[in-house]
């Protein structure tokens, strides 16, 4: 098995500007949309590794479930790590897929489309403020 450290450079997140959240303001009330905001509580805890990047961590010795020594294979990214926003972000990318938005060439961060046949197309940007 490789051992391998991310850089500094290789840390990855993408969010809306604030040009976009303007254009998608303005869009709203000119169409008389309704605008609505949610909050992703540990969204970097929600991401899955892939089965090429392996994390093992080694438990404190306080952590009363496991005997001393004890290493755990991680399925899931943990907050701290470095490639956590990317994780989370390729799974959010497939979700909002999956329903039928698509991401705007220009803006990666930033989504859209019409979920529901005769119902108004929806926008959805996604903003990491805990990065």
């Amino acid at each position: 098995m490789e051992a391998r450290s991310w850089e500094k450079g290789e840390v990855y997140t993408t969010v809306i500007t604030q040009t976009q959240v303007h254009l998608c303001v303005s869009m709203a009330i000119s169409c008389k949309c309704v605008l609505k905001q949610t909050d992703c509580c540990n969204a970097f805890c929600h991401g899955v590794l892939p089965e090429d990047e392996v994390v093992i961590v080694k438990l404190p010795s306080s952590y009363p479930v496991s005997k001393q020594g004890t290493y755990w294979k991680l399925d899931k990214t943990l907050d701290g790590f470095r490639q956590p926003p990317l994780h989370w972000f390729n799974q959010i990318l497939s979700s909002l897929k999956a329903i039928g938005l698509q991401s705007c060439p220009n803006a990666p961060c930033l989504f859209h489309g019409t979920i529901i046949v005769g119902k108004p197309p929806i926008y959805v940007g996604l903003y990491i403020d805990d990065f």
